[in-house]
């Protein structure tokens, strides 16, 4: 049997997320390894919320409660299900198999929360806000998501360089996800069996498996975003280094942006280096993540 590998996805996600148009395929295997390490954690703190019972499920009420302390991210996890809720609704209507309001409404009186495979009509969106309700947090839009708007501000002033044939790979790219039916399958065995030592794993419900789609993308976003800041910060100091040793008739001639030249492995290892002393946990292995 072939190992498992969402590498070749992730590389066709990287350019429409920062990266150059033709990534590494190194770095996306190694935004692979911690992508997993990552989500391998997610599903090992879900777990313990969940009671660590064999018997109980691990939902999105569990995964949720992880990010209860950002509600930035918060904002921004329901924000993308809110919108996939609406596309949902506009092609069941088109097709005619629109959910109703009465049918979420019975579904969530028969299995409150659970995300069991038995509640059909139950989506990600629904069980977002009954969490949020239960914990009282308010996200009507009030928080500023600085990160997701220098994000879409960067991907702006990329598109507007590039040529009709680039915007159109581009565009192709940032479409890329996990949770979409091309890859939705595959993002599920892959992450079946690279934590088939995780306890958890197994205990997984359909829509926690749909937020770990969504939530996968993000940690390899946020990734890309640190490696970019990282090397404009590199590219800062090169430029003041240079005027202090210039004798003032050289002209500094400022590199070219993040996004001409690919983001290698290093500059990634050295992002998931940072975090993890932001963490405070320098001699652990990963006991973090990325997106809390």
């Amino acid at each position: 049997m072939s190992e498992i590998s969402i590498s070749p996805i992730i590389q066709t996600m990287l350019f429409g997320l920062g990266d150059c148009r033709k990534p590494q395929e190194a770095t996306s295997c190694i935004i692979e390894e911690h992508l997993q390490q990552q989500l391998d954690f997610i599903v090992y703190k879900a777990h313990a919320c969940s009671g660590n019972s064999e018997s109980e499920e691990i939902t999105v009420r569990n995964i949720l409660f992880l990010l209860r302390n950002n509600p930035v991210r918060l904002q921004r996890v329901y924000q993308y299900f809110d919108l996939k809720s609406k596309r949902q609704e506009i092609t069941g209507a088109i097709s005619g198999t629109a959910t109703t309001n009465k049918d979420i409404a019975a579904d969530l009186k028969s299995c409150f929360f659970t995300g069991t495979k038995k509640s059909r009509n139950v989506n990600v969106k629904q069980l977002i806000l009954e969490f949020l309700d239960d914990f009282k947090i308010k996200i009507d839009g009030e928080f500023i998501d600085e990160a997701k708007h220098e994000r879409l501000l960067r991907q702006n002033e990329l598109s507007i360089e590039h040529s009709k044939e680039d915007y159109l790979v581009y565009e192709k790219s940032r479409s890329v996800s996990f949770d979409s039916w091309k890859h939705q399958r595959e993002f599920n065995e892959w992450l079946g069996h690279k934590l088939k030592n995780n306890p958890g794993v197994s205990l997984l419900t359909p829509t926690s498996y749909e937020l770990l789609q969504y939530l996968a993308k993000e940690i390899i976003a946020q990734i890309i975003d640190y490696a970019i800041l990282l090397r404009k910060n590199a590219k800062s100091q090169s430029i003041k280094n240079s005027d202090l040793t210039s004798t003032g008739n050289e002209k500094v001639v400022p590199r070219p942006e993040a996004a001409v030249f690919p983001i290698m492995p290093d500059e990634v290892n050295e992002v998931m280096r940072r975090c993890q002393y932001t963490y405070m946990k320098p001699y652990q292995s990963v006991l973090y993540c990325i997106i809390f």
